[in-house]
């Protein structure tokens, strides 16, 4: 098989991750394929698999500009020593204080975490 430049979310799972956060701030990350009798399949059930234990993903497309002002936010808090679930609910309520456009949840609410 020859390389693509592509991983597909079937392909995660011959690798051997090792980590505790991956965060794909790129559109619909969070979304993935209903199958009947396991639920949703997709990147964060394939990065479980591959040994990431947590993974911040998008449920709809949002804005470059909010998503790196998100982002930005998030790390700054882990990096003060906030724990991964407390940092995402401390950056959401930052936003939806900040007032104007940003305070709407259209801008901040597609992050969501899944994991352990």
């Amino acid at each position: 098989m020859g390389v693509d430049g592509y991983v597909t979310a079937g392909e995660w799972p011959g690798y051997d991750l090792k980590s505790d956060l991956m965060v794909l701030s790129a559109c619909e990350t969070g979304l993935g394929e209903v199958l009947s009798g396991e639920g949703v399949m997709g990147l964060p059930y394939a990065f479980y698999v591959a040994g990431n234990k947590n993974t911040i993903l998008t449920l709809w497309s949002i804005s470059d500009e909010v998503t790196v002002e998100f982002v930005t936010s998030f790390f700054r808090k882990l990096k003060e020593g906030m724990g991964q679930i407390e940092a995402l609910t401390a950056t959401k309520r930052e936003f939806l204080k900040k007032g104007g456009r940003y305070s709407e949840p259209v801008y901040w609410a597609a992050f969501v975490l899944y994991g352990i």
